[in-house]
C-alpha cells in the first residue's frame, strides 16, 4: 500500500485544529497535529510532510518566523503552506506570500475551500476517501 502524504497542521488552538481535521476527514492524507511553532519543527523534520497548514499566531515561533525559518532549511523551502489564520491585515498576507505560500485564509475557515486547497495542493485524486487513518501527536 503506498504511503499517504503527511500533513502538519501547526495551531496553538484545539478547536481550529479540530476544524482543519474536520475539513480533511476521508482524504487520502495522514495528519499530524502541533500546538506552537515548536511542535511543529519537531514535527516537520520528524516527519517530512508534504503540506503544512500554519497559523501565524501562536507561541514560538510564530507561523511567520516559523515559515522563514523552513525557508532556509534545503530539505524544506519547497514545502507547500497554507496560512488558516486570524490575521486578515495586508502586511501579514504580503509577508507571507513573500515565501511562497500555496494559499491564505482567515478565520473563521471556509472548510469546503481548504478541502479543495489541499486537493489541489497535493495532487489528489478527490474522488478517493480513507477511513481510519486519524492524526498523531
Amino acid at each position: 500500500m503506498p504511503q499517504l502524504p503527511i500533513v502538519v497542521v501547526a495551531d496553538d488552538s484545539a478547536v481550529s485544529r479540530s476544524l482543519v481535521l474536520q475539513a480533511l476527514a476521508g482524504l487520502p492524507v495522514r495528519t499530524v497535529e502541533a500546538d506552537s511553532g515548536n511542535a511543529a519543527i519537531r514535527a516537520i523534520n520528524r516527519n517530512k510532510p508534504s503540506l503544512l497548514i500554519l497559523d501565524i499566531c501562536m507561541p514560538y515561533p510564530d507561523g511567520l518566523t516559523l515559515l522563514k525559518m523552513i525557508r532556509q532549511d534545503a530539505e524544506f523551502e519547497d514545502l507547500p503552506v497554507i496560512i488558516c489564520s486570524v490575521e486578515n491585515g495586508l502586511m501579514e498576507r504580503a509577508e507571507a506570500e513573500t515565501f511562497g505560500i500555496s494559499g491564505y485564509l482567515t478565520k473563521p475557515i471556509d472548510l469546503k475551500l481548504l478541502r479543495e486547497m489541499t486537493v489541489l495542493t497535493l495532487d489528489l485524486d478527490p474522488g478517493v476517501t480513507v477511513r481510519g487513518e486519524g492524526t498523531q501527536p
